[in-house]
């Protein structure tokens, strides 16, 4: 199948408008822009009266769990928590095996002839939707999110001046006032859409950060998210267990291909020994990018199922070339090599079995990825 949008944005929107019960799926292990991207749409449809359900497949942050519009999705290992609706709607992946334990809701929905949605920013998937909504130049999926709303019911993505602060912005000649339009610590949707756009863009560093992004995330500001205390808890709030996690990892680091890449692993008894969960190795895999020798970095991690099944997840990050210096690294097509995928900065790779079956494979496919790496084209994250 062709993994490309299939409509444009007021076309999908009119199938979200005129379904009267929709379901809301993302990946496995939802990371910000899944899950802002999941809570964002869901308080949207809820607004127009639809009948919404959303689930995420654990594990999920716990630093989610505060986070406004956290109770508009359920957490379930079971698909059949998920009733049958007249649309559902796969956001931030089109890949059948990310979906994880819900995937079946997928399936069972396809069987029964209903139509489907896929709104994401990759570049590949392979789930049978009906309708796909796809853009790999969006930084995050929270900003084709944020435009479909925009569709759907403009004006809750629209600041409304308070008096106070239209006089402010009259008296500086245009010049926004500092104070947020609109204060509305509660609202789900720009605190959702914020944290998407903010995470996936690794707060804004990464290269796929566009103008665009810095507009949005304005735009966001205005609605009242305040975003120095978004980042504090989304960022600043992990727990010692984390931080073992992180020394693991930095122990078990080595540098191949001459400083080029760095390598780190960790196994089951890490996080055995260290307490820490799956969720918590969330930007670990970014701290050998301090390094400036270092251009991409893999972490490869062993996760044991709760049906005791190993598993090796491998994440994959690489910088942006610099000027005058080598070619920046397609980790997506280095994760291409070995089933996975992803953008030309960052991608990922999930294997059955444990890190011994595959530490080897790995090496090569990055051995190789050098080999063919070009000047990229895809830069989004």
């Amino acid at each position: 199948m062709t993994y490309a949008a299939t409509l444009a944005l007021p076309d999908a929107a009119a199938i979200l408008r005129d379904a009267a019960s929709v379901t809301l799926l993302t990946h496995a292990k939802p990371d910000g822009d899944a899950f802002g991207s999941v809570v964002a749409l869901a308080a949207a449809l809820n607004h127009l009266g639809t009948t919404t359900h959303a689930a995420f497949a654990p594990p999920v942050p716990d630093t989610f769990a505060d986070m406004p519009g956290h109770d508009l999705a359920i957490t379930t290992h079971d698909p059949a928590d998920l009733p049958d609706t007249d649309l559902l709607v796969v956001v931030d992946t089109g890949a059948s095996a990310q979906l994880g334990p819900l995937a079946p809701a997928f399936d069972r929905h396809h069987a029964a002839g209903r139509p489907s949605l896929i709104v994401d920013h990759h570049l590949h998937g392979d789930l049978p939707a009906t309708h796909q909504l796809i853009d790999a130049t969006r930084a995050a999926n929270c900003e084709l999110i944020a435009e479909l709303i925009q569709h759907l019911a403009p004006t809750l993505l629209t600041p409304t001046p308070t008096p106070q602060a239209a006089a402010k912005q009259s008296a500086a000649a245009g010049i926004v006032a500092g104070t947020p339009a609109n204060p509305t610590s509660t609202n789900p949707i720009p605190h959702s859409l914020y944290l998407g756009i903010a995470s996936d863009t690794g707060w804004f560093r990464f290269p796929n950060t566009s103008p665009a992004t810095h507009r949005l995330a304005a735009t966001l500001i205005e609605l009242g998210v305040d975003h120095a205390n978004l980042y504090t808890r989304s960022e600043n709030h992990t727990r010692p267990q984390k931080l073992a996690l992180v020394t693991a990892a930095l122990n078990s680091l080595e540098y191949l291909h001459g400083g080029r890449v760095a390598l780190m692993t960790l196994t089951a008894d890490d996080f055995a020994r260290t307490g820490a969960l799956y969720e918590e190795t969330e930007r670990i895999v970014d701290y050998p990018k301090i390094v400036g020798s270092t251009h991409a970095v893999a972490l490869i991690t062993e996760v044991v199922t709760s049906t005791g099944q190993a598993l090796t997840r491998v994440s994959l990050r690489s910088k942006p070339a610099a000027p005058q210096g080598p070619p920046a690294i397609d980790v997506a097509a280095i994760a291409a090599t070995l089933g996975g995928g992803g953008h030309f900065h960052a991608a990922g790779i999930k294997l059955p079995g444990p890190i011994t079956e595959h530490v080897t494979d790995i090496r090569n496919a990055i051995s190789a990825g050098l080999a063919d790496s070009s000047t990229p084209q895809d830069i989004a994250g």
